[in-house]
């Protein structure tokens, strides 16, 4: 006979964080929210409230101080380019585009192209590349001019010349995502590293 769920609950010692909870209780009120939308045979919303308030103990994102831009900026400098163009490159381009970080990691080389005579950045939305943009939608930027005296259009050449789709071949896909691998090192090790107060 199967124990009740709460008994079952309490018993489990891997808990998932207040955080966690609160992104998959958001995520199933936004699927019920959906199938009710669509008149997928949803009555009512059973999930409504269930989310609640974001935990108070969340890691708050603040921005980076000047300080830690000008130690970023001088540790980049110092990154092997060749070797490790992920460390080099990826923060060069979430500092001059504004970008979110899966957004630069899921580029394509055929993503920066010339238009008459301005480089540009394609954030493309494309599911069988496995690209998302916030709202689904493709949008171009210009591409810095401070990228192209770093010799980033060559970097994208040498690419194209190994036979690379992709901007940066090294990192994976992971749960959907191309940034997980590169985030989990810039934050355990590069960040941690070269960024103290």
């Amino acid at each position: 006979m199967a124990k009740p769920w709460k008994e079952l609950a309490l018993k489990n010692k891997k808990r998932l964080s207040e955080r966690t909870q609160h992104y998959i209780k958001t995520a199933f009120s936004t699927l019920i929210k959906y199938a009710k939308e669509q008149d997928l045979g949803v009555r009512g919303n059973p999930a409504q409230g269930t989310a609640g308030e974001k935990p108070v103990n969340s890691e708050a994102h603040t921005p980076y101080t000047t300080n830690e831009l000008q130690q970023l900026i001088y540790v980049l400098s110092t990154v092997n380019k060749f070797n490790t163009p992920e460390l080099f490159w990826i923060p060069l381009l979430l500092l001059f585009t504004g970008a979110r970080s899966n957004e630069i990691c899921m580029l394509r080389c055929c993503d920066i192209v010339q238009m008459e005579e301005i480089w540009v950045i394609n954030f493309k939305n494309s599911p069988e590349y496995h690209q998302g943009t916030k709202n689904g939608k493709n949008r171009t930027i210009p591409l810095h001019q401070k990228l192209i005296e770093l010799g980033f259009l060559e970097y994208i050449s040498s690419q194209k010349s190994y036979g690379n789709d992709r901007v940066f071949s090294k990192l994976r896909l992971d749960r959907g995502k191309w940034n997980v691998g590169f985030g989990k090192s810039y934050n355990r090790t590069f960040k941690r590293k070269f960024l103290k107060n």
